[in-house]
């Protein structure tokens, strides 16, 4: 539950918080429409944890000049 606006301050957010090694990445489902999209999957990490994550894109505009206007991540 926290709101990180700005890409330094989101780059640096994902760094902290992905300290793991990423051993395996699956993605079952990549979904688009109009200004919005989606994907989902499991993030295998080299210590045996499994992180099952969603992430919702929502873009500025339907052109593919578009640019990111919100993301909202889930994991389990």
């Amino acid at each position: 539950n926290k709101k990180t606006e700005g890409q330094s301050l989101l780059i640096n957010f994902l760094q902290d918080e992905n300290k793991d090694i990423i051993d395996c990445l699956e993605i079952y489902q990549v979904i688009t429409h109009g200004k919005f999209a989606s994907i989902n999957g499991v993030i295998s990490l080299t210590n045996g944890t499994k992180v099952d994550f969603c992430d919702v894109y929502t873009f500025s505009n339907t052109a593919k000049s578009g640019k990111v206007k919100e993301i909202k991540s889930y994991r389990l």
